[in-house]
């Protein structure tokens, strides 16, 4: 017997068939759970309502949906000896999957660092350096009295710049970052989430703001994911490869 889903099936060996079985069982139990259903809802209803609010679910909705094919295949046969056993190439799939919907990695402690940070009342001069030295492309700003204010990017100081240089203003950089926090064009270029934040949760993020044509420059972690918290670390847009990589997609 074939699986034509994109797992085939020949009889390869019975813990194939088992291994597979557990992950299964353990994601429907997570799915059934997350979406609080009934044990008599079906396993494809089941990604439908968890895919609505789960990335995770939502990225691998369709190979979930084949795995249900094939469950059924291994389950539903007459004989004592199975007809329809997992290759080792779909049984690693689905576990590496179900590891990532019950234990999904975090934003801490992989993005876990100290986050270079200014003041409003630093001088321009002072944070272009600090971008130059540092290679920094954005440096989150804040109060004295520790309220974050905006971000500011390498595009905010280029615009001023070419302002100062169009208006012959001298000593651009003796302004202050305050000053200069009306030529960021884009204010929603940022976003804050907490500590449990997933990395799936952060793609998202990104993805979303790029099919709304925003251009987010960084996300901010904090404990809880309030604005008002201490930082805990920041993600870039360079980043993302990292995230990829560790989540092998």
């Amino acid at each position: 017997m074939v699986y034509k889903g994109g797992g085939c099936v020949e009889v390869y060996s019975l813990e194939n068939a088992e291994r597979f079985l557990n992950a299964f069982n353990r994601i429907e139990n997570f799915l059934r759970k997350e979406t609080n259903s009934k044990p008599g809802v079906s396993f494809v209803e089941l990604v439908s309502r968890a895919s609505k609010f789960n990335n995770v679910v939502d990225k691998y909705k369709d190979d979930l949906r084949e795995f249900a094919q094939l469950r059924n295949a291994i389950v539903h046969q007459t004989t004592e000896q199975p007809i329809a056993v997992p290759i080792d190439e779909v049984v690693q799939s689905i576990e590496f999957i179900a590891q990532y919907l019950l234990s999904p990695p975090k934003v801490i402690p992989t993005f876990q660092r100290k986050v270079f940070t200014m003041y409003d009342d630093d001088s321009v001069r002072n944070a272009m350096i600090n971008m130059y030295r540092k290679k920094y492309s954005q440096i989150p700003i804040y109060t004295r009295d520790g309220e974050f204010v905006f971000l500011l990017t390498t595009y905010t100081i280029t615009m001023w710049l070419g302002e100062c240089m169009d208006k012959n203003i001298l000593n651009p950089g003796d302004y202050l970052i305050r000053d200069v926090a009306c030529y960021e064009a884009n204010c929603d270029n940022y976003r804050f989430v907490s500590s449990q934040a997933t990395l799936f949760d952060v793609l998202e993020i990104f993805h979303h703001a790029q099919r709304k044509g925003t251009k987010l420059e960084a996300v901010l972690i904090t404990d809880s994911g309030n604005i008002q918290d201490k930082l805990m670390g920041i993600i870039t847009v360079w980043d993302l490869p990292q995230i990829n990589e560790i989540l092998n997609l």
